[in-house]
C-alpha cells in the first residue's frame, strides 16, 4: 500500500512538472493576457549567424520567460501575494493608499514637495518663460501655460498613513513667479480645488494614474473657454447632456489597477461618463501643445473639434498631429516652422511633471531665436574656469563624480554660464 501511495505521488509530481510544458505546447486552459506588458517576445527562427553570436539563446530564452505554460497565472499570484500580505504593489512606482486608491511616487513627490527644484532654478525656467512669450508675441504666436493637479494633489486625502505633510512645492513657487513675471497661468489646481466641492461624480478615480474621464471632460470645457478668451476667438464648444454612471471604471480611469495583475482586481467605486454634444463655430485656431499624458484625453475627445489643425509634443520626444497617422520622433520636426505655423503654443503639463518640465522645448526654442553660442565665447569660459583654482577643482570633482571627462564637464559648464548670463 505504502508503495503504491509513493509512486503515485511520484507520478503526480512529474505530471505538475509536465503542466507548463503542456500549457506552452497545447494550452490546456486559456489564459488572460497581462497588462501593461511593454513587449511581446515571439519565438527566433533559428539561423547559422544568430546561432553563432548568441542572440538566437537570448532571444529564446526571453521568449521561453514569457510564454512558459502557467506565466501569467503565476505573474498575477505573486502580485497577488505581495498585495494581500504586505499592502505592496509590484508594479513599477505605484503606491497603495488608503481605500485601494493607487498613486505613482512621482505624484507624491510633487504634492509633498519632495521633488523641489529650489527657487533659483524655477525662476530661471519662468524668465525664460516670459522672454519666449514675448519673442513669440512678435511672430503673432500666444505662448500660454496650464498646470494641472496630479493625482496626489488632487486626491490627498487617500495617502498612505505616514506621508510626509507637504513643503514647498514646485507648484507654489511656479504660480507666484507667473503671477509676478505677468505671465498667463491656467491653474488648474485651483480649479480642480472648485470643482471638487460641488462635482457629485468622483474627478479622480481610485484605480486610475489620470484624473477621471468625467473631470477630464470639464477640464476640455474649462480649457476651450480660457483659449477663446485669450485670444477673443468664438471656438467651437460643448455641453454635458447627459451623464451614464457605470458601476466601475471604463478605459484609462482603470488603467493601474489592471495593470497590477493581481488574481483579485480591487474594488471600485461607480463612476462617471457623460455624453457631449458640440455646438460649432466657423472660426479656428492652430495651436501646438507641449504636455504630458494628461493632454492625451483633450487631444484625441476635445480639441480637434475646435482647432484647424492641432499638434501635440508628447514630452517634447514624439509630435502627433491631427489626421496624420505618422509619429515623428523630435529630431525629424523642423522645429522654426512647427512653432511658427501656430496661433497659440500651449505648455500643459501636470504638476507631478514640474521638476521635469518642458523637457528641453523652452531650452530649445530659447536658442532658435538666440542663436547658438559662439565658439570663442565658449573657449573664453572655459580659460575663465581653468584659471580660477577653486572653480576648477569644482569641475574636476564633478566630472569624476559623474564619470565623464574632465573636458566635458568644462564645457558643459562653460555653456551653463553662458545660457545662465543669457537667460538674465
Amino acid at each position: 500500500m505504502k508503495d503504491k501511495v509513493k509512486n503515485l505521488l511520484v507520478m503526480l509530481l512529474f505530471g505538475l512538472l509536465f503542466l507548463p510544458m503542456l500549457q506552452l505546447t497545447i494550452g490546456l486552459v486559456h489564459e488572460e493576457p497581462l497588462a501593461g506588458i511593454a513587449e511581446d517576445f515571439q519565438k527566433p527562427q533559428l539561423t547559422l549567424g544568430n546561432w553563432s553570436n548568441g542572440k538566437f539563446q537570448d532571444s529564446l530564452n526571453d521568449f521561453v520567460n514569457q510564454h512558459c505554460g502557467f506565466h501569467n497565472f503565476l505573474i498575477r499570484l505573486y502580485n497577488q501575494y505581495h498585495y494581500s500580505f504586505y499592502n505592496s504593489a509590484i508594479t513599477n512606482h505605484v503606491i497603495v493608499g488608503q481605500d485601494n486608491f493607487l498613486y505613482d511616487q512621482q505624484h507624491i513627490d510633487a504634492y509633498t514637495g519632495a521633488d523641489f527644484l529650489g527657487n533659483e532654478k524655477l525662476r530661471q525656467r519662468m524668465v525664460m518663460m516670459r522672454d519666449l512669450r514675448d519673442y513669440f508675441a512678435k511672430k503673432n504666436v500666444k505662448l500660454l501655460f496650464a498646470i494641472v493637479p496630479g493625482k496626489a494633489t488632487g486626491a490627498p486625502e487617500h495617502l498612505p498613513n505616514g506621508t510626509p505633510a507637504p513643503g514647498t512645492t514646485n507648484y507654489q513657487v511656479t504660480k507666484r513667479l507667473a503671477d509676478s513675471l505677468g505671465i498667463q497661468l491656467l491653474d488648474y489646481i485651483s480649479w480642480y480645488a472648485r470643482e471638487k466641492t460641488v462635482s457629485p461624480y468622483p474627478l479622480y478615480p481610485s484605480g486610475g494614474i489620470h484624473w477621471s474621464i468625467y473631470c477630464s471632460t470639464l477640464a476640455a470645457d474649462s480649457l476651450l473657454g480660457y483659449l477663446s478668451a485669450v485670444t477673443m476667438t468664438p471656438l467651437s464648444r460643448f455641453k454635458i447632456e447627459h451623464v451614464n454612471v457605470k458601476p466601475g471604471p471604463v478605459g484609462e480611469d482603470g488603467d493601474v489597477n489592471k495593470g497590477m495583475n493581481l488574481l483579485f482586481p480591487l474594488a471600485t467605486t461607480p463612476m462617471a461618463y457623460p455624453e457631449i454634444k458640440w455646438y460649432p463655430q466657423p472660426k479656428k485656431l492652430r495651436i501646438l501643445t507641449i504636455a504630458d499624458s494628461y493632454y492625451f484625453l483633450p487631444y484625441t475627445d476635445f480639441v480637434n473639434h475646435a482647432f484647424a489643425d492641432t499638434h501635440y509634443w508628447f514630452y517634447f520626444r514624439e509630435l502627433y498631429k491631427m489626421a496624420d497617422p505618422v509619429t515623428y520622433p523630435t529630431a525629424q520636426v523642423d522645429l522654426g516652422k512647427e512653432m511658427l505655423n501656430q496661433d497659440v503654443i500651449l505648455l500643459y503639463v501636470s504638476d507631478a511633471h514640474l521638476a521635469d518640465f518642458s523637457w528641453g522645448f523652452l531650452e530649445a526654442a530659447m536658442n532658435y531665436f538666440r542663436g547658438p553660442l559662439p565658439a570663442s565665447e565658449i573657449l573664453r569660459v572655459c580659460k575663465e574656469i581653468k584659471e580660477d583654482p577653486n572653480w576648477f577643482a569644482q569641475i574636476q570633482a564633478k566630472a569624476a563624480n559623474e564619470s565623464v571627462p574632465v573636458d566635458t564637464m568644462l564645457r558643459r559648464d562653460a555653456i551653463w554660464v553662458l545660457e545662465n548670463n543669457r537667460g538674465n
